[in-house]
């Protein structure tokens, strides 16, 4: 058994669980890059630890994907998301 233990390649990094695949939230990131002129690369989401997604920007707190956006999202209000957390 210790020869194929020492045979074994282990694997000593993964990458975090908790970032979302981006391509889930293309729309909703294109969306605020597109009203602040934002990068669309420098936004990560975070889909599993706090409940509901989180939006981060260069790795800061950006804001919550929650019912709250999605109700400005849909009726394409940006001002009305920014300004309740911002």
């Amino acid at each position: 058994m210790t020869s194929t233990l020492m045979g074994m390649k282990y694997k000593f990094y993964e990458e975090p669980s908790e970032w979302a695949d981006k391509r889930q939230y293309t729309q909703e990131i294109n969306w605020i890059a597109k009203n602040l002129n934002l990068k669309v690369s420098n936004f990560m989401v975070d889909d599993e630890t706090f409940g509901e997604p989180v939006l981060f920007y260069e790795g800061k707190y950006f804001g919550y994907l929650d019912n709250r956006f999605y109700w400005c999202f849909d009726r394409d209000d940006f001002q009305e998301w920014w300004q309740f957390d911002n």
